[in-house]
């Protein structure tokens, strides 16, 4: 069992104490964690918890790898393994982050938590002294954004700067933000500089504004964050990575040539800035990759992207601008690999970024029924219902000759979608001409349906 369950800790309130727990405390907590809102549906999640704390309890922790999870967990075959370890790392992730967020919240009071520490499969137990304090959950930034504009933001930003709560970063942020998730970390960050911490988190939380990045006020409420984070401390390279990236998205879905010059400017300059301050940042490497995707160079943008996924393959939002990435510049076959693996590593987690992708992949290689399934799973899971997961239905449904369903989300589509603007945008994204064809063809002939 670790040291650290040994060890005396204090952070944020927390005390803990110097004794062991039993093995029955230990399995008591992983039942609780279990059963929370969290993990309650995703069955590997709990499995993946439940095989590193019985490993861990007997004595081989130690021993805990992504190949060991791989086969003994997601009964992987030895042949895969290797290719199948960065699913291991996307779940270490999402089970770091439930796991925090269940502690935080309805796992406040129990008298023992269990961590997975950055970096490791091996758990840490910790025997709580006394119950916590409560804690108000964050406020959703973006009702704030998109809802009261600039003015509130401020309040927001403001609030951040004395509220200690917002300082928790998820390990989700670990490697992007350039920190470690721990407490004691935390700590030194905000003890040497409370703006550098404060700014950490806002481009945190920008992270979760950006998609759908179809949307111009959500694009604009992501910039605005990206852009106070970078007034809190300008030495510290997120905030530009953010901003890269969401200015190369405005420049691509504008049809503005004026913004879209303005844009491509600012984006390279803030990916530059962010290179510059932290060129060994996988989200630096990502920035500059979808600034040369805005200005269509494909292959290098998948160079980037590529270099930025091998330095830090589990992070979901660098996944998102490489599924992007990938998909615009025809590599198919990448998106089914790699974000087909995330999202059939946790249904219930992936996220509707990810679902959209592995659709319009699977449209583009011919599985139709594939891409249907997979854009109304993604509805049914909760994923908005926008112009381009309505355009791809649309367009599936008529190349398998379901004219009847065909017709009826060509009616959807034109009443979302009045002007073309999907089928513009895809005609300028796609680097082979002919998979934007495949879609907007597909489109027009449901449309025909409609006369």
């Amino acid at each position: 069992m670790n040291d650290h369950a040994n060890q005396a800790e204090s952070s944020n309130g927390e005390e803990y104490r110097k004794l062991k727990p039993e093995a029955q405390e230990i399995l008591d907590a992983v039942a609780r964690l279990n059963a929370s809102k969290g993990l309650s549906g995703s069955r590997r999640l709990k499995g993946f918890l439940e095989y590193v704390v019985e490993e861990t309890l007997a004595g081989r922790g130690d021993a805990i790898r992504a190949k060991t999870l791989a086969m003994d967990v997601y009964h992987y075959p030895s042949d895969q393994v290797i290719q199948r370890e960065n699913v291991i790392r996307v779940d270490a992730g999402r089970l770091r982050r439930r796991m925090s967020d269940y502690y935080k919240d309805a796992g406040l009071n129990d008298p023992l938590e269990i961590v997975l520490p950055v970096g490791s499969y091996t758990p840490e137990f910790k025997l709580r002294s006394s119950p916590q304090p409560a804690q108000k959950p964050p406020v959703s930034r973006l009702s704030y954004l998109l809802a009261m504009g600039a003015a509130v933001i401020l309040v927001v930003i403001l609030t951040m700067m004395v509220v200690p709560h917002w300082l928790n970063e998820t390990s989700r942020q670990r490697d992007a933000t350039g920190f470690d998730n721990s407490n004691q970390k935390r700590t030194a960050i905000f003890e040497a500089s409370p703006s550098r911490l404060q700014a950490v988190n806002l481009a945190a939380e920008g992270r979760d504004l950006i998609f759908p990045a179809i949307e111009p006020n959500r694009l604009k409420a992501a910039l605005l964050v990206f852009e106070s984070a970078i007034s809190l401390d300008a030495s510290y390279f997120g905030g530009f990575a953010g901003a890269a990236q969401v200015h190369g998205l405005v420049a691509l879905v504008s049809n503005d040539p004026e913004l879209v010059e303005t844009s491509l400017a600012q984006a390279a300059e803030r990916a530059n800035r962010a290179a510059a301050l932290s060129p060994e940042s996988a989200w630096s490497q990502s920035a500059l990759a979808m600034v040369e995707f805005a200005q269509q160079n494909w292959d290098e943008a998948k160079s980037l992207s590529d270099r930025a996924m091998k330095i830090d393959p589990d992070d979901p939002h660098l996944i998102e601008f490489d599924a992007l990435i990938s998909l615009f510049s025809g590599d198919f076959d990448r998106v089914l690999a790699v974000v087909g693996e995330v999202v059939k590593s946790d249904k219930d987690g992936s996220g509707f970024v990810f679902e959209n992708a592995l659709g319009s992949a699977k449209f583009h290689t011919g599985d139709f029924e594939g891409a249907i399934q997979t854009f109304e799973d993604a509805i049914a899971g909760g994923a908005p219902t926008g112009p381009v997961s309505v355009a791809y239905l649309t367009a599936a449904h008529y190349r398998l000759g379901n004219t009847a369903k065909a017709e009826e989300l060509a009616r959807k589509y034109q009443e979302i979608s009045p002007h073309q603007g999907v089928e513009v945008l895809f005609s300028r994204l796609f680097k082979n001409p002919e998979d934007a064809d495949q879609l907007v063809q597909a489109i027009n002939g449901a449309r025909d349906l409609l006369d």
